[in-house]
């Protein structure tokens, strides 16, 4: 009996071949992965998702106090500054009070003098 190499070849090729396409389609599609190494790995990620959430909701909780800190900072600085232009205009006004004073005292020194000058 002879037979044919290439119906030997083709009969045991083809079925390989067709193993090997179903593995690789099976292991592309996940269909060689158990439903419980699945489900590890969804919870894993889970909990890493969670883990990260977690980690951002403390930055921003952090981030929103130093705002609040510094908004109060803000605030007193304002009210320093409120104070500080009120003792200028307070300083600025005792200035012109006192020039004006000195003014006056020059006027009535020189008047009188001048008066007295005058009288004699």
């Amino acid at each position: 009996m002879n037979i044919d190499p290439a119906l030997l070849v083709g009969a045991v090729v083809t079925p390989l071949v067709g193993v090997i396409v179903f593995n690789v389609t099976a292991v592309v599609r996940a269909w060689l992965i158990p439903r419980w190494t699945y489900n590890l790995h969804i919870q894993l990620l889970q909990n890493q998702r969670a883990q990260e959430t977690r980690l951002l909701n403390e930055e921003v909780d952090r981030l929103a106090g130093e705002r609040d800190a510094w908004r109060d900072a803000a605030h007193a600085m304002e009210v320093v500054n409120q104070e500080v232009r009120a003792q200028n205009r307070l300083l600025l006004e005792g200035q012109r009070t006192s020039v004006y004073a000195w003014e006056q005292i020059r006027r009535t020194a020189a008047g009188e003098s001048l008066e007295g000058e005058n009288r004699d």
